[in-house]
């Protein structure tokens, strides 16, 4: 028994698919300076989820971007949490032709006057839902579940490119907390 291994804990996203309530329980945690109540919102969110979907697929497949919009117009938009934490969410990429430096400008400069921390950006690559806090010339800076803190801006695209993350037109969420 003298020999040691190591051993690392598993984080989120190890076991489960949850990246996406993650991360609109970290964007609103984030815009209301803590006063949300996390597991509350995650339970509300994957009960909403269970009311249309097996549970056990977002468990395992994660969340696509028509249920996510799902998700966050009956739990976000209505109710107790549109009571209580507004907020104005709108999708400014869905549907338009867009080239990718029109898409981090606009992105740039919906984050740029976040002085009082009100906005972020709710998006989903091909592998992950996030949240962007903040960005400069170079990178992203993430609130996200997996334990990343920051993306170059250049890693990503619009279109497929094996060489890149894939931004989704439809799955970037500008969420500005309404005052």
């Amino acid at each position: 028994m003298g020999l040691r291994r190591e051993h690392r804990a598993f984080q989120q996203g190890d076991l489960d698919c949850l990246c996406g309530a993650y991360s609109i329980v970290n964007a609103m945690t984030y815009l209301f300076d803590g006063r949300i109540k996390r597991k509350p919102l995650l339970r509300t969110l994957l009960t909403q989820f269970a009311k249309q979907w097996p549970l056990d697929e977002w468990l395992t497949q994660g969340i696509d971007e028509i249920r996510m919009a799902h998700i966050i117009e009956t739990v976000l938009m209505t109710g107790y949490y549109r009571k209580s934490f507004p907020v104005v969410i709108t999708q400014p990429f869905n549907k338009r032709r867009i080239k990718t430096t029109r898409v981090v400008q606009e992105m740039q400069a919906f984050l740029g006057d976040n002085k009082n921390f009100s906005r972020v950006i709710l998006f989903s690559n091909q592998y992950h839902w996030s949240v962007i806090k903040s960005m400069d010339e170079n990178f992203m800076y993430y609130l996200d579940s997996s334990g990343v803190h920051r993306a170059k801006i250049d890693a990503y695209a619009l279109y497929p490119n094996e060489n890149r993350y894939q931004f989704y037109r439809d799955a970037l969420y500008f969420i500005e907390r309404d005052f």
